[in-house]
């Protein structure tokens, strides 16, 4: 017997261990199983419960971004018309400003040439009379010179 307990005692001892762990710990580790399985199951229900609000909230937030993307998108198109019309209005009044500037810039050269017509029909007229002035100067004697006066006062007195 000694031998078989040699032997066999180590198997024994552990066997009747493990008999009186089952005997004294079965409740508290059904207990502690339990209340672990009710936590987890109670865990698995408040993160089901936050998936499915995180989800809603992404449903409303990918609405959200798809109404603001359509409002983006309408946005630019009016943009878009906005500078079009702009660009068109800009270039009506510069067509009509070039019109008007042209106009200007046309009236202003006919004022310069007709002054400058002017001054030269002055100069010219001037000119001509020096010229007339100094061949009669030249050419005139003293008897053309009396007569001259005598026909202008004659003038003068028949005017008045």
């Amino acid at each position: 017997m000694i031998d078989f307990l040699r032997h066999y005692g180590p198997y024994i001892n552990f066997t009747i261990l493990v008999a009186l762990l089952y005997w004294k710990l079965k409740e508290p580790v059904r207990k502690m199983v339990a209340e672990r399985h009710s936590f987890i199951r109670d865990e698995v229900s408040r993160v089901e419960q936050l998936l499915a609000n995180s989800k809603s909230r992404f449903d409303e937030f990918a609405a959200r971004l798809k109404a603001i993307d359509a409002e983006v998108n309408s946005l630019r198109a009016q943009s878009a018309q906005e500078g079009e019309a702009m660009k068109l209005r800009i270039m009506a009044d510069a067509k009509r400003l070039s019109g008007v500037i042209v106009a200007d810039s046309q009236a202003g050269v006919r004022d310069v040439f007709s002054d400058a017509r002017n001054e030269l029909r002055l100069r010219l007229g001037l000119k001509v009379l020096d010229r007339a002035e100094q061949i009669l100067r030249t050419r005139l004697t003293g008897d053309d010179r009396a007569r001259i006066r005598q026909e202008f006062s004659r003038k003068v007195e028949s005017i008045q």
